[in-house]
């Protein structure tokens, strides 16, 4: 899910994107 500028992909791992 999306989150502010995180990428969360089920797993529970979650990916900063910086725009």
């Amino acid at each position: 899910d999306f989150g502010g500028n995180k990428l969360s992909f089920g797993g529970g791992t979650e990916l900063i994107v910086t725009p």
